[in-house]
């Protein structure tokens, strides 16, 4: 196995299970892709819809997901007659359990503290299983995990060995890398649009790695006859036998079970005979083998080298990572984040911090494991209110019945009229928040369009509150200037955009006014969570409303599906009766 994907090595007698194994690993291991039923693909029928988590051509699966292959294997077994055993040749755990300290103590607000218990057990489920989900809810402190992790990792490091910290977001990258300096007393790298100054311990913004490492150096360069040869060999023949054993006996096979289709076809099997009959041992093929990709890498050099150095140095960062900590683990569901998350093929350490896994997103939740392997360590909202370090959430929820005219609108629509330019409905936002900043209380507003925030924002100017409106457009000095003022308390009112959702430090949120509406499990969480930091005077607790949008049945089933969300979280509800 290697320490990100593991490899089915067949011997000969069961070589003829390959075909079998492939189509149990696509239809087993693979996830349906949510809405691939709109896919132009899937309607020409020329893909199934299924995201392939088992690469037939290297025969090669994550790490992560070696349980399910496993049971599919065993499944197997009751139909064909086939041994088979894991072999685990990952190196030894840099530390072990016991190495651990009793207590891990860290800097906050330039005093010592020591780690809670449940952050304690989520560094000592890392340092135990090497990989791991640590799903804790907002406010439980999961910088402070990560810095944790660090501080207990880091003297069992090579010098060259790197601790990434990776995230996609400019305010939680710039928030995490100071907190981390700040509770370990240390100087972290960065890599980001602007730097690549890289340290023991480096802060990584995934966009700046999947870009330097989506786009292949051999884009568009022309190649002769024979480059065309060194290239198919290099990258198509030789990652099939350069590990493992039998290398001249399975390479042979492989010639003689090839669909020769074209000349040049024929000249790569001619050339691969030529090296099998030239070779003495197993060893002297992986060499020549190798020398073919050699030698394709000087081409690519000679034809592309700027873009090809930029391309190996974000290459060769990625496996210099011994160990990973990502932030907003659940984006690993996106494509970018996957690729660049799986490209640290020798990151034998990898945290996951979340604090909202939906397993219902099939994908998500089979890449999730992939990357990160199992939850270790689970901290719920509840958990945290008991104990009184998260503020105490009551949320009331407002009918709203106008307009009536967009019943039967699709859901886009709907959206628009329903909330983003619902009169009534901003109105009743801006009322809300004008009475409880009248009060004195710190006010959030979260909306998912410019243009709703700036409809709010323009009635409570009229309403005669101050305010301020923050999203992605702003420039980051602006943006970073009125998130500062509501902390410091010299602003009551912040309307947002969902450049807020996730993990961005904000205090003084007395209230919170969820005017976005939606659906998602994370983002209502994520969202609610922005008021759940425990408040240093008064009652611990915060106010959020939110909306059952009756106006259409599309927003009504999201209306439904957040209350449901807040219900089993064990949050106090209050729902506004409808008129009579």
């Amino acid at each position: 196995m290697d320490i990100m994907f593991a490899r089915i090595e067949y011997e000969n007698a069961d070589k003829q299970l390959e075909p079998i194994v492939n189509k149990e690993m696509h239809h087993k291991l693979g996830i349906k892709e949510d809405g691939y039923y709109f896919s132009k693909a899937y309607r020409a029928g020329v893909w199934d819809g299924i995201k392939d988590f088992y690469d037939k051509e290297t025969r090669t699966f994550p790490l992560g997901l070696i349980s399910q292959v496993e049971k599919i294997l065993g499944e197997l077994q009751s139909t064909y007659r086939f041994q088979f055993e894991i072999i685990d040749d990952r190196p030894d755990k840099f530390m072990k359990v016991e190495d651990m300290d009793s207590s891990i103590n860290v800097v906050k607000d330039e005093e010592e503290i020591t780690l809670w218990e449940h952050q304690y057990a989520s560094v000592k489920g890392i340092i135990e299983n090497q990989t791991g989900m640590v799903d804790a809810s907002t406010n439980s402190g999961k910088s402070f995990v990560a810095a944790g992790l660090i501080d207990q990792i880091t003297p069992y490091l090579e010098s060259d060995e790197t601790i990434a910290f990776f995230t996609s977001s400019k305010e939680i990258f710039k928030q995490n890398a100071k907190a981390i300096e700040d509770s370990l007393g240390i100087k972290v790298g960065r890599y980001d649009s602007k730097h690549r100054d890289i340290r023991q311990v480096t802060f990584v913004m995934i966009p700046t790695m999947s870009y330097a490492i989506k786009k292949s150096p051999e884009e568009g360069i022309k190649l002769t006859e024979k480059e065309r040869r060194y290239k198919r060999i290099a990258k198509e023949v030789a990652p099939k036998f350069i590990k493992g054993f039998n290398q001249r006996s399975f390479l042979m096979n492989y010639i003689k079970n090839y669909k020769v289709k074209t000349k040049a076809d024929q000249k790569i099997m001619d050339e691969l005979e030529d090296l099998i009959y030239s070779s003495g041992t197993d060893n002297q093929l992986k060499m020549k083998l190798k020398n073919y990709q050699a030698e394709y890498q000087k081409v690519i050099e000679k034809k592309n080298g700027a873009f090809l150095k930029k391309h190996q140095d974000a290459i060769d960062f990625l496996e210099s990572i011994a160990v990973m900590i990502v932030d907003e683990a659940h984006h690993t569901t996106s494509d970018t984040w996957y690729q660049v998350l799986t490209s640290c093929k020798n990151a034998q350490y990898r945290m996951a911090l979340t604090g909202s896994i939906d397993t219902s997103n099939k994908l998500l939740w089979q890449r999730m494991r992939a990357v990160f392997g199992d939850v270790t360590t689970e901290v719920s909202n509840e958990e945290m209110i008991e104990k009184g370090i998260s503020a105490k959430p009551k949320i009331t929820i407002f009918p709203i019945l106008s307009p009536t005219t967009i019943q039967e609108k699709d859901y886009h629509t709907a959206y628009d009229l329903g909330i983003v330019q619902n009169d009534y409905r901003n109105s009743l936002i801006a009322k809300l928040i004008q009475k409880k900043a009248g009060r004195g209380d710190g006010v959030l507003a979260i909306v998912n369009r410019i243009d709703q925030g700036e409809t709010i924002s323009n009635k409570l100017d009229e309403l005669g509150v101050s305010n301020n409106f923050i999203h992605g457009e702003l420039e980051d000095d602006e943006r970073d200037e009125k998130l500062q003022a509501m902390r410091d308390g010299t602003e009551k009112v912040l309307i947002s955009s969902s450049i807020l959702d996730e993990g961005v430090d904000i205090s003084g949120i007395d209230t919170l006014v969820l005017g976005a509406g939606g659906k998602s499990l994370r983002q209502t969480l994520q969202r609610v969570g922005r008021g759940l930091r425990k408040k240093k005077t008064g009652e611990n607790k915060v106010d959020v409303y939110d909306f059952m949008d009756y106006t259409n049945k599309f927003l009504k089933n999201h209306s439904d599906e957040r209350k449901k969300i807040y219900l089993n979280e064990g949050f106090e509800v209050k729902e506004v009766s409808l008129p009579k």
